[in-house]
C-alpha cells in the first residue's frame, strides 16, 4: 500500500537528520530499573524498551519513564523516535511523538495525520500497523 511507501520515506528522512546525529554524538544513554524501589538490576533503557515493545502483549501497553529535570528524557524521546524509524522494516511500528505541553484533544489524531497524511490513517488501521505514541513532558 501507498502508506508503506510514505512510512519508508519518513524513516529515511529521520536517518538523515543532522540535528539528531549531533544529539547522538554527545548523548549518554541512560540505564533504568523497573521501579525506584524494586531492587531490580539496572540495564540500558533502550534494551528495556526494546524488550517491552517485543513482548507478547501488543495492544494497550504503557511504559512510563520518570526522572528528575535535566536527566535527558526529552533527548531520549527524540532518539527513541529515530530508533523506531530506523527499525521500521523489522518492528513494523509507527512512532508518533507528541509534546504534552502542546497537547489538545485532536493532537494524537493530528500527529498521525501529519506523519502519514490524512488519507493514510485509515489504511494504517486496515493493514494493522501499530503506533507507538511517545508523549514527552508528562512531568511538566
Amino acid at each position: 500500500p501507498a502508506v508503506v511507501t510514505v512510512l519508508r520515506e519518513r524513516a529515511a528522512a529521520f536517518a538523515k537528520s543532522v540535528e539528531l546525529d549531533q544529539l547522538e554524538n554527545f548523548y549518554v544513554p541512560p540505564d533504568c530499573q523497573a521501579s525506584k524501589n524494586s531492587g531490580a538490576t539496572r540495564e540500558p533503557l533502550l534494551r528495556t524498551i526494546d524488550r517491552f515493545l517485543d513482548s507478547e502483549q501488543k495492544q494497550n501497553k504503557v511504559l512510563l519513564l520518570q526522572g528528575d529535570a535535566g536527566m535527558g528524557k526529552t533527548a531520549f524521546s527524540l532518539l527513541l523516535e529515530k530508533w523506531l524509524w530506523q527499525c521500521f522494516e523489522t518492528k513494523k511500528m509507527v512512532p508518533v511523538r507528541i509534546e504534552l505541553r502542546r497537547f489538545t484533544a485532536e493532537t494524537a489524531k493530528d500527529s498521525v495525520s501529519q506523519i502519514l497524511g490524512a488519507d493514510h490513517v485509515v489504511t494504517l488501521k486496515q493493514i494493522g500497523l501499530p503506533c507507538v505514541f511517545i508523549f514527552d513532558g508528562y512531568d511538566e
